[in-house]
């Protein structure tokens, strides 16, 4: 990967020197497009940007997987809001048995307190 990085490099400084203007402008527009490819991926242009350029989109799915930045992004946000659900349904149900068993002790705790009351009644 790194070998071909340099490749490309040396490749675009070769042309750069020996390109006109529009090469230039042309290199950095693919550049450009390339980066915001890579970052949101190519949308529902994919056939207008292979016309630009017919690899555009080759190290997009072969380096990235198909998967633009925003896209890994989201998913990410939405398996970390899945993890933070699960987390409160458990702390939630944790709750729910607590005040549960609450009640229940309040109910032994009344009918206690009524059976003294009555014993208390008698005398």
């Amino acid at each position: 990967d790194e070998g071909k990085r340099q490749y490309e490099a040396a490749e675009r400084a070769n042309r750069r020197d020996n390109g006109g203007i529009f090469t230039r402008v042309y290199d950095n527009l693919i550049d450009g497009m390339k980066a915001i490819i890579d970052r949101a991926g190519p949308g529902q242009d994919s056939d207008l940007l292979r016309s630009v350029r017919s690899n555009i989109l080759i190290d997009f799915v072969t380096s990235k997987s198909s998967i633009s930045d925003l896209d890994r992004e989201v998913l990410n946000i939405n398996r970390r809001i899945d993890d933070l659900n699960a987390m409160l349904i458990r702390k939630e149900n944790a709750y729910y048995a607590k005040f549960a068993n609450m009640e229940k002790m309040l109910q032994q705790m009344y009918s206690q307190s009524n059976w003294l009351a009555q014993q208390f009644m008698r005398y």
